[in-house]
């Protein structure tokens, strides 16, 4: 694989940097860093090429500015056109960070009230029951709503925006709003849904007006059908290298008015830069200073992985010592890594064309390469022997898994499915997190138990159902 373009943007002597890139003026960010940007540039290659990966691209912001970026392969397996740094990728999850910013900046310029009823802006979506308290949209947007991971016996007969909610308007919600953190596509989807109506707007536009323009992501984009059309895109490859499904930008449900607040944008790896240069500029001309604050905020930790939290389409990990913050996207076609370190005003940002290989492996080589962060003990997270006792106990879910009785075998916790007729051992990995196979959809479940203050723990949580202990 030939690397198609590396340009850090690097000169003697202080000089402007192009303006068609969208960079800071003034001195070269990083001029002693090239040799650690060849070291990843030759990292990402050798990785895509052996990964057969068609085509990605990454950005670095180094010294708070952006200092490198290079594209690499093609956007369309067995054609020509190179990627660069520019070429739009689908973004997919990735998209909740402009979500997430879309709410609190529509929250500053009082549009609408985070912490009101989803019900008050969408009133044909149940936001509620079987629960008394209120789903808000401070509550969707940190994934701790409750609201479903997914519409058992849905109606997806219309993909756009508000008739799809309008249509599965009566799904009830798995958890009491506020009890848990579980991610959820549809949650962010319907926080999109009620931003739209309380500006009047389309939420693709309000995303391109209030975020993308001002933070001068150029290429960014939330619209399919515009991609499509002005070109410079790069298709999505799914299944495996040796026969992928090639998909173009309207040719997936990437285009569908629901998927947009879940994952709909389109960009490329400097757009992700630039919208790393707001962060570094607390909001910039983007966000003011104290909607940047709500976005950054912790708000309920995930599970996923040692000391990482959530704040508004948000993960932030401070497992190496600093606030380091994350988010990916995954969709068919197509993967996406974006990570910041503020307080080192460092960035790497990564996309690919290809959904078999993970590019938060080149964020993270990139992480190593510049930065001197302490490695994690994960020996400091390993699960405590003595709480299992707080997870044994009886849990109810209505919508998905039935009865769920998790009980000790000798020193074993297992779960039993007994809807499902099925005996599984649960797998603890750290904290109060877990894996358990499913025989009924032959999937592994990464999950948490959580609740309880540090006594017996309320939920059994997973992305595919959510059970409460039962009385």
């Amino acid at each position: 694989m030939r690397l198609l373009l590396l340009l850090p943007l690097l000169a003697a002597c202080p000089a402007p940097a192009p303006a068609e890139d969208g960079d800071i003026p003034g001195p070269a960010p990083c001029a002693d860093r090239v040799d650690e940007w060849e070291a990843l540039a030759a990292f990402t290659e050798a990785e895509l090429t052996a990964r057969q990966v068609p085509g990605g691209a990454i950005a670095v912001v180094c010294d708070g500015a952006i200092a490198f970026h290079g594209g690499f392969g093609v956007a369309h397996q067995g054609e020509d056109e190179p990627v660069t740094s520019t070429t739009r990728f689908q973004l997919a999850s990735t998209t909740k960070m402009f979500t997430g910013a879309l709410g609190a900046a529509l929250d500053e310029a009082g549009v609408v009230d985070l912490h009101a009823p989803v019900e008050s802006y969408v009133p044909y979506v149940n936001g509620s029951e079987p629960f008394d308290d209120p789903a808000t949209l401070h509550l969707l947007l940190s994934h701790t709503a409750g609201y479903p991971t997914t519409f058992p016996g849905g109606d997806f007969s219309d993909m756009d925006l508000g008739p799809f909610f309008g249509n599965n308007g009566d799904q009830p919600l798995w958890a009491p709003p506020g009890a848990v953190w579980n991610y959820s596509n549809l949650g962010m989807s319907l926080a999109g849904l009620a931003m739209e109506e309380a500006a009047g707007e389309p939420f693709a536009d309000l995303v391109e007006e209030r975020l993308f323009g001002p933070a001068g992501m150029l290429g960014a984009s939330m619209h399919a059908e515009e991609v499509e059309e002005v070109g410079d895109f790069a298709w999505g490859h799914a299944g495996s290298p040796d026969a992928p499904t090639i998909t173009a930008p309207t040719g997936s449900y990437y285009a569908t008015g629901y998927y947009g607040p879940m994952g709909g944008a389109w960009g490329g790896a400097l757009d992700l830069a630039r919208w790393g240069m707001v962060h570094l500029a607390d909001g910039g001309d983007v966000l003011g200073v104290d909607a940047m604050a709500a976005v950054r905020t912790p708000i309920a930790a995930t599970g996923g992985a040692p000391e990482e939290q959530y704040g508004y389409g948000l993960f932030i990990d401070r497992a190496q010592g600093a606030d380091h913050l994350h988010h990916g996207g995954s969709v068919g076609g197509f993967l996406t890594a974006w990570s910041l370190v503020p307080s080192e005003g460092f960035g790497v940002f990564a996309v690919v064309n290809a959904d078999w290989y993970w590019p938060g492996w080149l964020t993270r080589q990139g992480i190593a390469t510049f930065l001197d962060l302490p490695d994690v003990d994960i020996s400091l997270y390993a699960p405590d022997p003595g709480r299992v006792e707080d997870y044994v106990g009886v849990y109810v879910d209505p919508n998905v898994f039935g009865t769920i009785d998790v009980r000790l075998d000798g020193s074993t916790l297992v779960a039993d499915f007994l809807d499902a007729g099925a005996t599984q051992t649960i797998t603890r990995t750290f904290d109060d997190s877990f894996a358990v196979y499913y025989p009924p959809e032959g999937t592994t479940l990464y999950g948490s138990f959580q609740g309880g203050d540090g006594g017996p723990v309320t939920h059994f949580v997973t992305r595919y159902g959510v059970a409460a202990r039962a009385p």
